[in-house]
């Protein structure tokens, strides 16, 4: 009796302290043969941190010897040059470099390599990497919305709406965010739609509106969802609330990116990495959205066969954005009616 109490002790002690707030105590192995990076955290398990064999054995060379905080630096370099996938095995070494401790220095270089990842178009991994900062750095809106967006990028819908609606509950409760909602908001929902989600989209679209949230790459999807169903008058307001968003006036933003659409509408989504230093945010959607809802007024005015005031806004466009051929295409069309 005396030994089943003390056996039930132990057990009330251990499962007590499985039940501490993270402040997490951790330690880095290498798993054998198999280039896995892991982070171990007594209290959560272990967390993979790299399943890319190849390169997590680079990095495993590349840390003996060299300083953890020069590959960082170093790092930091390629990423500059444009060297993603190099920049992407400093960070790796770096953190192998810790040889075990998971702090400040180490969180840093991970939000470094989840930019990188994105920046290389790696999108899957770059949310797993901010899937593994939120496990080590606690719950965040800016890891959630950066993760939301990477899984969006790489054609996971229902995991972006899930990591976007965390964290619009998270923003509620924070300040001074470098990435937010309305930098996200337009992609997410761009894969809810090409996955067949559309009132999913819809949803959140009006969730962000209601809430004054809405910026104009939101408005400019919105508008050509109403463009392809033809309801040509709804799309045209859409359109000019996107404009309106962006200051209000054709050529109000700075964006230099190619208009990707003809008369039947550009959708918002840039071709390329809109990206620059630690902000891998959708902001450069925001930006493009507008040139994009410019053409797109223009369209609708046409479409509803108002072609003087359609030939107005196409030359307004031109002169905000340059010319190019899908907008000369319309204007010398409309000049000969």
């Amino acid at each position: 009796m005396a030994n089943t109490r003390r056996r039930r002790r132990r057990r009330r002690r251990r499962s007590g302290a499985g039940r501490r707030a993270a402040v997490i105590a951790c330690c880095a192995a290498v798993l054998a043969g198999a280039g896995f990076l892991l982070i171990r955290d007594r209290q959560e398990g272990e967390v993979i941190l790299s399943e890319s064999g190849s390169i997590s054995a680079e990095a495993e060379s590349l840390a003996e010897g060299n300083d953890k905080y020069q590959l960082r630096l170093d790092g930091i370099e390629k990423m500059d040059q444009g060297d993603y996938t190099g920049a992407i095995l400093d960070f790796e070494a770096a953190i192998l470099a810790s040889k075990g401790r998971v702090g400040e220095f180490e969180t840093d270089v991970l939000k470094y390599r989840a930019e990188a990842e994105y920046l290389l178009e790696d999108y899957a991994a770059a949310a797993h990497t901010y899937q593994i900062l939120t496990q080590l750095d606690g719950e965040s809106a800016e890891y959630r919305y950066r993760e939301a967006l990477s899984l969006a990028r790489a054609g996971d819908a229902q995991g972006s709406l899930s990591a976007y609606e965390q964290g619009v509950v998270l923003e509620e409760k924070e300040e001074s965010l470098s990435i937010g909602r309305s930098d996200v908001l337009a992609v997410v929902g761009k894969a809810l739609t090409d996955a067949g989600l559309s009132q999913e989209a819809d949803r959140i679209y009006q969730e962000a509106i209601q809430d004054g949230s809405a910026g104009p790459a939101v408005f400019n999807r919105m508008g050509m969802g109403f463009m392809e169903t033809e309801q040509y008058e709804q799309a045209l307001e859409c359109f000019e609330q996107a404009i309106a968003a962006g200051n209000g006036s054709v050529g109000n933003d700075s964006s230099d990116g190619e208009n990707s659409g003809d008369k039947g509408g550009s959708d918002g989504e840039s071709s390329g990495n809109e990206n620059s230093s630690s902000e891998n945010s959708g902001s450069g959607d925001e930006t493009q959205a507008l040139k994009q809802a410019a053409f797109n007024r223009a369209a609708a005015l046409e479409y509803l066969g108002r072609y003087e005031e359609a030939l107005t806004a196409f030359r307004e466009y031109t002169a905000a954005y340059g010319t190019d051929e899908a907008a000369q295409k319309e204007i010398t069309f409309l000049e000969t009616r």
